[in-house]
């Protein structure tokens, strides 16, 4: 890792990022000084005409924010990142602009009501013997109200993809969450219960799984990540987790400059990570 090829685009990129906030600001101050000019000037034609150079301005700004968001990532993010995973994960694999399967998650985590799917900071590899996926996942859905439309966000977290030294016969869901499922199964932990919504089309299969010591490492799990848990085991031999905790790790602030203070923070965010990992293979 070339630290300082990392300081001189981080540098280069965040002057950029102030340009586009700058502009997006002058744009926004251009518009609506002529547009109010419009309704009682005499120069009304010429107000209308600047207040529309303004909304130009804002476009542009916004368009070189995101690219410069965009090369910031790959250049800064994806360099740092991989040097620190890779003492954790053989075979490492991460890009910041790939994304899980949307259709295999799609059949085997029954998220909320959604009409927009937005995955990246792929992470994919080998971690204490297990094939794993790790991805960031935002959902929204649009809401119409008469005139009014907005987006709101029904889940923001991450999604994971561990492969299991069990095999399962049927597809067990563990969720706080209803789902098309015919059947919901009652455990003999009350606690358990509670907490969750266990689905599957055998229940020989749900048994056998949830052994109480089992229950009681989900519901310690369940308290530590400090969100909503959906979990599925699959016949296919994974499982599938996601956690909606609302968070998004890796992500650089405009106000970033120091190398060391980034790599500090994003160790910090993958040890929360490997801590959830760690506890998940402690299931088995």
């Amino acid at each position: 890792m070339d630290k300082q090829k990392l300081i001189t685009a981080l540098k280069r990129q965040r002057n950029i990022k102030f340009l586009a906030v700058g502009l997006i600001g002058f744009g926004i101050l251009l518009f609506f000084t002529n547009f109010l000019n419009f309704f009682g000037s005499f120069y009304g034609d010429l107000s209308m005409t600047t207040a529309f150079s303004g909304i130009l301005i804002i476009i542009l700004g916004t368009l070189v924010l995101a690219h410069s968001n965009k090369i910031l990532k790959k250049e800064v993010v994806e360099a740092l990142v991989f040097e620190i995973l890779l003492d954790d994960i053989d075979d490492l694999v991460f890009t910041t602009d790939r994304s899980v399967d949307e259709d295999d998650f799609k059949e085997h985590i029954t998220f909320p009501g959604y009409d927009s799917f937005n995955s990246n900071d792929l992470i994919s590899g080998t971690y204490r013997g297990h094939q794993l996926e790790i991805s960031d996942l935002h959902l929204t859905r649009t809401q119409h109200n008469g005139k009014t439309t907005t987006t709101v966000t029904v889940f923001e977290g991450k999604v994971i993809k561990l492969a299991m030294p069990i095999k399962l016969e049927a597809e067990i869901k563990i969720s706080q969450s209803s789902s098309l499922f015919k059947k919901s199964i009652a455990l003999e932990d009350v606690e358990f219960n509670k907490l969750f919504n266990v689905e599957s089309l055998d229940e020989h299969e749900v048994f056998y799984l949830l052994t109480p010591p089992m229950m009681e490492k989900i519901k310690l799990f369940k308290k530590t990540i400090d969100g909503d848990l959906y979990m599925t085991f699959s016949p296919n031999g994974y499982l599938y987790l996601a956690i909606d905790n609302h968070s998004n790790d890796f992500e650089l602030k405009l106000n970033d400059h120091d190398i060391g203070e980034i790599v500090a923070r994003f160790k910090n965010e993958w040890q929360l990570v490997k801590d959830v990992l760690d506890q998940i293979i402690e299931l088995f």
